[in-house]
Order: structure tokens, then C-alpha cells, then sequence
């Protein structure tokens, strides 16, 4: 089953505006780039339209609808809508948008198809372009007070973002808007402006090349791909690094408009998921930090990965699979 099919099940073939904002709040990244557009479908639906799919004989969801085929129906309240009502064609095309967003290719642990793939950080080849800019700081910064800095600046571009307000703007100035947060719970910067600290964690993800071979591959084998998704959310796989780092976390004020509050945590193991990029298995999703003796603990909602079924590699400790 492949992961659109997923997320149709899991809403049980029914679509309506504030259930597709609430997933839109939940899962940001997605809405971004070239799928940004999907986004703007969610905002302009109707919210007292709904849209359902029909179910096929063998009980699962026919393929998704457009304006031509009977595969679905639209209402207010209790009156159906006209397949060709403009507020029944953009849930439609609100289907067929997420199609593309999903079966672009798959996050969390697993592989990518390759024009999809993410671009690689030249000065820090073990991980992804989008894992450093979110989670590395600046290497010119070298002072603990220039990395907190560094730290609160990257906060605030994830975990802040300006919205609109209604109403019209007054001639030269920018239209009125308010800060709210993002659904990022918290934003944590790595320093690796040490070339042996950065080197230890190259060496270390290099080392396990085989290893997340390994585990992708069993886990995308005997269907076991669709009864993850369906128990949970992209990121079935948490590592844990051998390699103490300094972290540097923000945390969200009371208000969007406050101050991030700043916090080094010193000598910290690094969890994160990886992805597929080339013939490579790089850094690609922050998961936290473990503090010592805390390595071998399950992040909530993770339980140890049982490497019984991943034959030829030996288990190394600080590795979870998601289990909620």
C-alpha cells in the first residue's frame, strides 16, 4: 500500500476543510516549495463542504476523484453537490495534489525516488543541505555567546512565521500581519566548528552505511512499509550517534512575539533518522538529544529496534523504531 492510499484509510475516506487544515498544521514541510500550492487549496476550501471517497468492492478506496468520474461524492449538510461545482472541484484537486506530495517519495528512514532526491552539504558530506541549515551552526561562530546568537536566529525562522491580517494597507507601509508559531516544538543547533568533533561524526555515520541499508530494507519488505505507516507517523527509525556534540536549544516563549530562550547542552549523543541520498545514507532528521545514560532509553513513542530480522549487522545500542 503505498502512502497516499494510507492517508486514506487513516481518514477513512473523508475530507473536510478543518480536518485538512489540522493535517496542513501538522505537516508544514510538506506544504512547501513546489507543493506549495497545495497549500493555498487547503486555505480557499469551503469549510462546509465535504467530500467523500467511494469504497471498492474488496473495501478500500477507489482511486482518487476528478470532476469526470463517479468515484466520489460531495454535499452540504445533507444536499449533494455537482461533481463540476467549483467548491467540489477544489477538493478534488486538493486530492490530487496531496497524491503528488505523498507519492513523491518517502521520508523518515527510507529511500527517495531519485529526482526527488535531497541535495547533499558539500562541507559536511554525511548529511543532507536541509539538515545543516536547519541544525548546524555557523562555522565562523566559534564563541559560545555567537553560537547562542546563531542558534536563536535559525529558532525564529523555524519555529515563527508572519501572518496576514485582514484589512487593507495603508498606502506605503506593509499590510498589517502577527507572528504566531509553527508547529516546530522546539529548534536545536549543533556546533561543528570543531574538525575533529565534525570528523568523529562523519567517520560515524560512514561507518553505518550498511547498517541503514540494512534496516530499509527489511523494513520495506512483506508489506511491513504499509503497517508502519499505518501505526504511525514517517519516521519508523531513531539512531543514536557515539559522538558526544554541544547542542544549543530554543524554546518557545509564551507569545510569538517573545524572545527565544537559548540553552547549551553540553557533551549530548545526537538522535536522527537518515535518508537516502546517491549510494549514501546521510543526516537528515533531528530527533532530539540523549544525555548520558540515556542513550539506551526509548524517546517517547519508540521502542528498541529488534535487529533479529536484519541479517549481517549487529545491533548497536541507541536505535529505536517508532511505535505511535
Amino acid at each position: 500500500m503505498a502512502e497516499f492510499a494510507v492517508f486514506v484509510v487513516k481518514q477513512g475516506g473523508s475530507f473536510s476543510k478543518a480536518a485538512m487544515q489540522q493535517f496542513k498544521q501538522q505537516n508544514l514541510a510538506k506544504f512547501t516549495g513546489d507543493n506549495a500550492d497545495v497549500g493555498t487549496i487547503v486555505d480557499g476550501l469551503d469549510e462546509k463542504v465535504k467530500l467523500v471517497l467511494t469504497v471498492g468492492q474488496n473495501g478500500s478506496y477507489l482511486p482518487i476523484p476528478n470532476s469526470n468520474n463517479n468515484r466520489w461524492t460531495a454535499t452540504v449538510g445533507s444536499q449533494a453537490l455537482p461533481r463540476d461545482n467549483p467548491k467540489a472541484v477544489k477538493f478534488a484537486k486538493l486530492l490530487q495534489g496531496l497524491e503528488r506530495i505523498f507519492e513523491s517519495g518517502a521520508t523518515g528512514a527510507f529511500e527517495i525516488p531519485e529526482e526527488r532526491a535531497p541535495v547533499q552539504n558539500m562541507r559536511f558530506p554525511f548529511a543532507t543541505a536541509k539538515f545543516v541549515d536547519d541544525h548546524v551552526c555557523n562555522t565562523t561562530k566559534t564563541k559560545v555567546p555567537q553560537m547562542m546568537d546563531e542558534a536563536r536566529a535559525v529558532g525564529e525562522r523555524r519555529m515563527i512565521r508572519s501572518v496576514r491580517l485582514p484589512g487593507p494597507s495603508q498606502p506605503g507601509q506593509e499590510p498589517p500581519s502577527m507572528n504566531e508559531f509553527t508547529n516546530i516544538p522546539a529548534s536545536s543547533t549543533l556546533d561543528l566548528h570543531s574538525a575533529k568533533v565534525s570528523g568523529a561524526l562523519r567517520d560515524e555515520i560512514n561507518a553505518r552505511q550498511k547498517e541503514f541499508e540494512a534496516i530499509y530494507t527489511y523494513l520495506v519488505s512483506a508489506g511491513k512499509r504499509s503497517q508502519t505507516l499505518l501505526l504511525g507517523d514517517h519516521e519508523e527509525v531513531m539512531y543514536t550517534t557515539k559522538t558526544k556534540l554541544d547542542f544549543y536549544e530554543c524554546a518557545k516563549g509564551n507569545t510569538a512575539d517573545d524572545d527565544l530562550v537559548v540553552q547549551k547542552f553540553a557533551q549530548n549523543y545526537l538522535r536522527y533518522a537518515v535518508q537516502k541520498v546517491g549510494d549514501k545514507w546521510l543526516l537528515h532528521h533531528m530527533g532530539g538529544r540523549a544525555a548520558e545514560g540515556q542513550v539506551g532509553v526509548a524517546p517517547n513513542n519508540f521502542q528498541a529496534f529488534n535487529y533479529a530480522n536484519v541479517q549481517g549487522i549487529t545491533a548497536v545500542p541507541g536505535t529505536f523504531t517508532r511505535i505511535g
